[in-house]
């Protein structure tokens, strides 16, 4: 059965049971943050006399089961019946402790392994062909529903530093140099989420220069944009609900510079303001823009790329970052040989820990 949430994803439960309730349940949805939640109007006072207050969650983790969810004693006459919950969100790269509240009954944890670093841009000669940095990768995601009683009171967790972007060149003919990759995330030995892959260097040629390569995870990753000698930064990666890839760097062709790629997006909500979490490319010679970080744990868009420069003495753009949690980082743009440097790229976003505790 597929239950639709407040993001607009279609959820997948095998059963949902309201214990106590007449057939007055008209809506039946999982809410923001996954919590549950139920229009229960039509509750008479002989389902529930006591008017208890005492909601409970149970999972049935067997053999063949993915998630089932019981409410008890929802409270007659109400509205909306809101499983108690609490939501820890953790951004902050490095170890954390999970300490498991008392009463726990239930835990959704998501872990977002951190976004991979975009590539810096080749320096070369104004005749020559070049591509700018590509993109990096954003960090896979992974969920799962536990029962409480099978989580340890505390658990070891980490999470994972966004990739570093390659560092900009400033020696005559060199190529880009890579991003590195992000950091993996981890809940205990129970999930772990990868990090995303870096971006490549700028190179010589008209060959096509790919972007880093999407993380496969539950849910996969975007991948990075390329960069093509001549065009335009390619856009990162837009997953349906996964951080995204950084746009790719401007290139040049023998006489033109180029502008860098956006970065993509998370299309859960598919709206213009959506789109506008991916960091824009930067025009001629300007940097990537940074995507935004998302406070509310949910997956981050990818930077965009910078634009490349053919003037003297001006940098050439650089990536912009990847959004925390996941997102990757833009590449670099192209600079000639004796004008100036190539941007660098744009540092990967770290990853993010999201527990949501039921009561």
């Amino acid at each position: 059965m597929a239950i639709r949430d407040s993001r607009g994803v279609d959820v997948e439960v095998d059963e949902l049971k309201v214990i106590n309730t007449s057939e007055g349940v008209t809506t039946a949805l999982v809410g923001n943050r996954m919590q549950v939640k139920l229009d229960i109007s039509g509750l008479t006072t002989e389902n529930n006399p006591t008017n208890s207050l005492d909601y409970t969650v149970s999972y049935d983790t067997s053999a063949g089961v993915h998630k089932k969810v019981r409410l008890n004693n929802v409270p007659a006459g109400a509205t909306n019946a809101e499983v108690p919950s609490n939501s820890i969100i953790i951004t902050t790269p490095g170890p954390y402790v999970y300490n498991k509240s008392p009463g726990v009954k239930a835990l959704c944890v998501q872990c977002i392994g951190a976004g991979g670093g975009g590539g810096s841009a080749r320096k070369s000669p104004t005749t020559v062909a070049t591509s700018g940095g590509t993109g990096g990768g954003g960090g896979s995601w992974i969920e799962a529903w536990l029962d409480g009683a099978s989580v340890p009171s505390s658990v070891s967790c980490d999470i994972g530093a966004g990739g570093l972007g390659g560092a900009s060149v400033t020696v005559d003919s060199t190529d880009g140099n890579p991003g590195s990759v992000g950091g993996n995330t981890s809940f205990g030995t129970l999930l772990l989420a990868f990090g995303g892959n870096f971006g490549l260097g700028g190179i010589t040629g008209a060959a096509s220069r790919p972007g880093a390569a999407a993380r496969l995870g539950m849910r996969s990753s975007g991948g990075g944009g390329n960069s093509d000698s001549g065009l335009t930064g390619g856009t990162g990666g837009s997953p349906t609900y996964a951080p995204a890839g950084g746009g790719g760097g401007g290139s040049n062709s023998t006489t033109t510079d180029r502008g860098g790629g956006n970065g993509g997006y998370p299309t859960w909500v598919l709206t213009a303001a959506s789109v506008a979490l991916g960091g824009v490319g930067g025009a001629v010679p300007t940097n990537g823009a940074s995507a935004s970080d998302r406070s509310d744990g949910t997956p981050a868009a990818g930077g965009g790329g910078g634009g490349s420069s053919r003037t003297l003495g001006v940098t050439a753009g650089s990536g912009g970052n990847g959004g925390t949690p996941g997102g990757g980082g833009g590449g670099g743009g192209n600079a000639a040989n004796g004008l100036g440097n190539t941007g660098a790229g744009g540092n990967g976003g770290n990853g993010g820990l999201v527990i949501i505790e039921f009561f």
